[in-house]
């Protein structure tokens, strides 16, 4: 997992992007990112880019986040995340850091 504030070459063929809302409820990634055709018999992400685009989140790899606790990783608006890993992809979770809902533009790579 690398997060960064340009997002760097990914090889492999980009599936369908979707903006998903980081909202009050940790929540995981979608089939429709982490599996071609958003089918769970379908092939895995080899690579997720996720770009946060709104308000600042927070994420957890198997557990929810907590934005009233320390717990999790903040990342800022404006930054990326790239999750390398399946095994990242599996267990990410996200929950927006304060009041303001999150958009974040997510893109599977094949």
């Amino acid at each position: 997992m690398i997060v960064v504030d340009q997002i760097p070459v990914i090889l492999g063929d980009p599936g369908t992007s979707v903006v998903l809302l980081s909202g009050s409820v940790a929540q995981e990634l979608p089939l429709s990112v982490t599996h071609k055709g958003g089918l769970s018999s379908g092939d895995r992400a080899k690579t997720v880019v996720i770009y946060v685009e709104t308000a600042q989140i927070r994420f957890a790899f198997g557990a929810d986040p907590n934005p009233s606790t320390p717990f999790g990783y903040p990342v800022s608006s404006g930054s990326w995340i790239i999750l390398t890993k399946r095994s990242e992809i599996n267990i990410f979770n996200h929950i927006r850091e304060s009041l303001t809902d999150a958009n974040l533009t997510v893109t599977g790579y094949f």
